[in-house]
């Protein structure tokens, strides 16, 4: 039987499948066997092209020396220019999986399918080269977001400028086995297929290798940024933005332009014009949906070329990595935030930016207010962004808490001025509460004034170590010391029963409880014993003689 021809492309070690090369028989016979569950044609994946740094805060963040340094980003793109000034020295990793034809030879730079080690990553293109710069570039006039942090190069895309995603998945399920050899924590995916999607629950954002391993990185504490896409629909994103655990990053204008108009995918028709272009708007062929989780700058990044020098871009291709840098600083200022985590982080603060063409709106990053807030001390005294609140200690009981937020109202505190007692919170001030009372005859230990700065009553010293009461029955002889009152003895409530439990109540003094079926049991030794005896035995005698006197005889 003619089961047409197949040649396997990857084996991927933890993904559940692999992908290959195979004609139509070849096909349906895989499709007949019970062990296989589905067949995915092979997508081909589509580059989707760093002065935003200003306008996302990382400037800001960058001047409290918080750069990236130990963190590490794997961009998985077109490669990288292995020896650009700008990048060299962020390099630490590279691998290849670019198979673009059925046979033994691939696009990676030795000629083969598959390659790592050092020059398996070199561009070709020069899109992945641009990605990685906007995270890391080091020239001073064209900073990148985090220029201390790692890159991890893989690239997926040849010379051609499309690629598999077959390839794609394999690249990340190399990451997953090497995330911890190489400290990754962020991916960057530039790429999609150019579809829209709006429902992450339906094939390919679901159910696919590329998002199965996306998945899994993010279980590892992994964080995966994935451009939306630069086709312009208003009602769905491109793959694997749509992946449920990717983080999706559609694209905002940096600066104001007067135009800007937008090739389709061959520039032979223009997409769409913006007219005028606002700083901090919408990208008009920016993808855009349900499914777009925030916005990043876009248009224009001076970004390194191959070949050495900068050239500018634009694209939700540069938006991506504009997230991943930002995500790198987060994790240099917390490493221990996860995926989740450092999105919430870089939306805190965010300006809401709309989308005038489906009126959808999307939280474009600031990451400086999130690193601000992990940067805070609680406790300095100094109001700090994330901070409601900063006294100067972290001692609860104050209003203030030991997390730097306001107590919860009504909560017991002392304000440690005024002569009060049973003060609560309020609105995070310590308030109310009831005029202390030192009366001479309510306490004879005090001098009957109340002193402001120590919030208690002063001591009376012309009745130093007199005898006072403290309103407690179970103690004796109390006296006074520094102006409180204070216990002496206990009160022996012994009444020398056995048949009693013998207690104090602080009220009413001591008490005595009858025992039940008590007996007490009376010494032979004793007076009382020997009388009780006496008379027993006097009795018995007077009864015993009475007998005699009546009996016959």
């Amino acid at each position: 039987m003619n089961r047409g021809r197949f040649r396997v492309g990857h084996r991927y070690r933890w993904l559940s499948g692999f992908s290959g090369w195979a004609d139509a028989r070849a096909i349906e016979a895989l499709m007949s066997d019970p062990e296989v569950v589905s067949i995915d044609i092979d997508r081909i994946a589509y580059p989707a092209i760093t002065q935003g740094g200003a306008l996302v805060g990382a400037t800001i963040v960058q001047s409290l020396g918080v750069t990236g340094s130990g963190v590490t980003v794997a961009v998985i793109d077109t490669g990288i220019d292995t020896d650009h000034p700008d990048l060299a020295s962020s390099l630490i990793a590279e691998a290849c999986f670019c198979d673009d034809a059925p046979g033994p030879f691939g696009c990676c730079p030795g000629g083969g399918d598959t390659q790592t080690g050092a020059g398996a990553a070199e561009d070709d293109v020069g899109h992945g080269t641009g990605s990685a710069g906007v995270i890391v570039s080091s020239s001073v006039t064209n900073m990148g977001i985090a220029p201390d942090a790692s890159i991890v190069a893989v690239k997926v895309i040849g010379a051609a400028g499309a690629g598999n995603f077959s390839d794609v998945a394999d690249g990340l399920d190399w990451v997953i086995t090497n995330h911890a050899t190489y400290g990754i924590k962020i991916v960057n995916l530039s790429l999609g297929d150019g579809v829209a999607y709006d429902n992450a629950a339906a094939s390919p954002c679901t159910g696919s290798n590329t998002a199965d391993a996306i998945a899994q990185l993010k279980d590892l504490g992994v964080s995966v940024f994935v451009a939306s896409g630069n086709e312009g629909f208003d009602n769905g994103i491109s793959f694997p933005a749509c992946v449920p655990e990717a983080f999706s990053v559609g694209g905002v204008y940096d600066a104001m332009f007067e135009s800007v108009s937008w090739c389709g995918a061959t520039c032979s028709i223009t997409l769409c014009t913006d007219q005028p272009a606002f700083a901090d708007s919408f990208v008009c062929h920016t993808n855009s949906g349900s499914l777009l989780d925030i916005l990043a700058p876009h248009y224009q990044a001076t970004v390194p070329m191959i070949g050495g020098g900068t050239r500018n871009l634009g694209g939700t291709s540069i938006s991506s990595p504009y997230a991943a840098g930002q995500a790198a600083l987060l994790l240099e200022a917390d490493a221990s935030l996860t995926p989740d985590q450092i999105l919430s982080s870089l939306e805190i603060g965010a300006p809401m930016v709309t989308n005038p063409d489906n009126g959808l709106s999307f939280p474009r990053t600031r990451v400086d207010l999130a690193v601000a807030q992990l940067l805070a001390v609680c406790g300095n005294g100094v109001l700090e962004t994330g901070e409601v609140c900063d006294d100067g200690n972290t001692t609860p009981g104050d209003c203030c808490s030991d997390v730097c937020e306001f107590e919860t109202s009504g909560s017991v505190c002392d304000d440690g001025l005024f002569c009060s007692t049973g003060e609560t919170c309020t609105a995070g001030v310590c308030d109310g509460g009831a005029a202390m009372d030192c009366s001479a005859s309510a306490d004879p230990c005090n001098a009957g004034v109340c002193n402001e700065a120590s919030d208690a009553c002063e001591a009376d010293p012309t009745n130093e170590g007199g005898i006072c009461s403290e309103g407690d029955s179970c103690t004796a002889a109390n006296t006074c010391a520094v102006g409180i009152c204070q216990a002496g003895l206990p009160t022996d409530c012994d009444d020398l029963d056995p048949c009693t439990a013998d207690s104090c109540d602080a009220v009413n003094g001591c008490a005595h409880a009858p025992i039940s079926e008590c007996v007490a049991a009376v010494p032979a030794s004793s007076d009382v014993g020997r009388t009780l005896l006496a008379l027993m035995l006097l009795t018995a005698g007077l009864w015993l003689g009475q007998r005699r006197g009546v009996r016959r005889t």
